[in-house]
């Protein structure tokens, strides 16, 4: 049973840029195509010739699309490499730091996994709450 949606052109505009953004995430993945081919194929009621252009019968995003997508790809992913990179390096590091040489040999791969996943996970939070603003380097 189909079900409509009413969308303004910018609602409609916003709604492709985050279509967008989740196929960037979902990469690879088919089961998606049915709809983002549907939602695209509308462009022309919401007012997005603009944005969007007709080939062999299929809507596709222009380049003008793009530019309002890639930013926001662009920033989030520098985000999560940060997060992912700086967290679980300072996560080994506090680690190896905070317990003695002996009793880092005597901890199971299990467990020192375990802790430092905490550690990370601390950094992590801390990193996507407040980003670097936090971070100071002692003399």
């Amino acid at each position: 049973m189909t079900k409509n949606i009413e969308l303004t052109d910018e609602e409609y505009r916003k709604l492709t840029v985050l279509l967008s953004l989740g196929i960037t995430i979902a990469s690879g993945n088919g089961d998606f195509d049915d709809t983002v081919d549907y939602i695209y194929s509308c462009a022309e009621k919401f007012n997005c010739n603009d944005i969007f252009a007709k080939k062999m019968g299929k809507t596709y995003p222009t380049h003008k699309h793009d530019e309002l997508v890639q930013p926001l790809i662009d920033s989030y992913h520098d985000e999560i490499v940060l997060v992912y990179h700086l967290a679980g390096r300072l996560a080994a590091r506090d680690f190896e730091t905070s317990n003695a040489h002996d009793a880092i040999q005597q901890t199971t791969s299990e467990e020192k996994e375990m802790e430092m996943d905490k550690i990370k996970e601390r950094y992590s939070t801390e990193l996507m709450e407040n980003g670097v603003k936090n971070l100071f380097i002692r003399s």
